[in-house]
Formats: C-alpha cells, sequence, structure tokens
C-alpha cells in the first residue's frame, strides 16, 4: 500500500464472483456467463511459480516494476527495471541504454526479452495494457 492508498496487483483466474464484478473494474474482454461463479478459482501463472529459471524470473520483475511504477514508486520501477537491463546484458551481451522515460525504456526491455526468452501470453498482455496506460513524456 502507498502512501496515497492505492494498492496495486495482478491476479489471474478462471472465474470471478459476481461481488467482485459488480464492485469492481476490471480490464480486457467482458466476462462471459461461465466465467463467473460462486467461488475463485485462480489460474496457474508466472507469479505462482516459485522454482521457474532465470528468464521466467524476470517475468516477476517485469510485473513487480510497472505496479511499482503506476503505484507512484517511480524509483523502485524504474531501479527494478534495471536490474532487468542487468539480466539481459549479461544473458545476451547486449547494451541497453538507461536514459529514456520510464515507457521508453520499459518498451525496449520487454522487446528485448522477447527476442530471447518468449513471455507468458496472458500475462504479456496485461502488462501491454498497463504500460499503454502510461502517457507519453514530451
Amino acid at each position: 500500500m502507498y502512501c496515497n492508498g492505492l494498492s496495486l496487483d495482478l491476479d489471474f483466474r478462471e472465474t470471478v464472483l459476481q461481488d467482485e464484478l459488480d464492485n469492481s473494474d476490471s480490464l480486457g474482454k467482458p466476462f462471459e456467463k461461465e466465467d463467473i461463479s460462486t467461488e475463485i478459482i485462480r489460474c496457474s501463472n508466472v507469479l505462482e511459480l516459485d522454482d521457474k529459471g532465470d528468464w521466467d524470473n524476470m517475468q516477476r520483475l517485469f510485473h513487480r516494476s510497472i505496479i511499482k511504477w503506476l503505484g507512484g514508486n517511480k524509483e523502485l520501477g524504474n531501479s527494478i527495471l534495471d536490474e532487468i537491463i542487468t539480466f539481459l546484458s549479461s544473458k545476451t551481451n547486449i547494451e541497453l541504454d538507461t536514459n529514456d522515460d520510464f515507457k521508453k525504456k520499459y518498451k525496449r526491455v520487454l522487446a528485448e526479452y522477447n527476442r530471447h526468452f518468449e513471455f507468458d501470453s496472458k500475462y504479456y498482455n496485461v502488462i501491454k495494457r498497463l504500460l499503454n496506460d502510461i502517457p507519453d513524456e514530451i
């Protein structure tokens, strides 16, 4: 939770509760009748799998970076993104410029990551949607 009361996280689910749907905003496609249930059924996703390799774990850092940045902790969001850049540089021998604004840097790092290791598609689509919500800097 941040000082302004904002708290952000991602939760991948097979189903949602009707009460949750009635009392929240959701991103993405509208829910179908079969998506609404009396119990929550979560998807297995990258955030729940701790025994993955380094490339998979970078997906967790992409999530943390953008959520921290959008939540107002821009310094930590940038710092986490720099961790991803360090990882990519060590694995691919490329050099990524870290001087651009967050959105440009994030897009470039995400594209480079995807050149070497494919992001989980459902996760990638949410990240792209969150990234589109960041205004372009002039």
